[in-house]
C-alpha cells in the first residue's frame, strides 16, 4: 500500500523538510521516481515530467507513437 512511513531512497530529501511527506508519498505510489541522482526537490519540473506524473496518476497507457500521430507536440 501507499505509505509516507518508508525510507526514501533520495539523500536530498532529508527527514524533517517541510515536503519529505509529499515526497514519500509521490514516491511509494509510484508517481515520482527520482531523477537517477537524487529527487532534485529545488528542480523544475519539465513539460514532459508532468506528463508522466499525471498519466501514472491516471494509468493512462499512451504509446509515443500516438503522440506524434495526434500532433500533440505541434
Amino acid at each position: 500500500g501507499i505509505s509516507a512511513e518508508s525510507k526514501l531512497p533520495f539523500t536530498d530529501v532529508p527527514e524533517g523538510e517541510w515536503y519529505y511527506d509529499a515526497v514519500a508519498y509521490t514516491y511509494a505510489a509510484g508517481l515520482m521516481n527520482g531523477t537517477g541522482s537524487g529527487f532534485a526537490p529545488d528542480r523544475i519540473l519539465t513539460r514532459a515530467e508532468m506528463a508522466t506524473i499525471i498519466n501514472r496518476a491516471f494509468g493512462a497507457k499512451i504509446e509515443a507513437d500516438m503522440l506524434f500521430r495526434f500532433n500533440i507536440f505541434n
